[in-house]
């Protein structure tokens, strides 16, 4: 079985854009799991939307994922692990 965040790494791979795979990767969290996230870029502690899911996005929870890089959660199921992961790929494999 294939783990949610290598369905997130493949989804995240062969997206058109970096925003288009964040919507998706979003939406792929929400249907497995429940949660509800909005990714983020990082502006010293300015937090500008780059993609998520459609809706606003009751905050929780904000996390930290990578330089640069945040997610703000809603009913957050998954750990900080796979977030790190989540933010590894955003610094690793951007596509244009």
């Amino acid at each position: 079985m294939t783990s949610l965040s290598e369905k997130a790494d493949s989804i995240f791979r062969d997206a058109p854009s970096t925003g288009k795979g964040l919507e998706e990767i979003a939406c792929l969290i929400e249907r497995e799991t429940g949660t509800r996230s909005d990714f983020c870029r990082l502006y010293g502690r300015r937090w500008a939307h780059a993609g998520g899911v459609a809706g606003a996005v009751i905050p929780e929870e904000r996390l930290t994922i990578a330089q640069g890089w945040g997610v703000i959660l809603e009913n957050n199921s998954l750990n900080n692990a796979f977030w790190q992961e989540i933010g590894r790929l955003l610094t690793e494999s951007r596509p244009a």
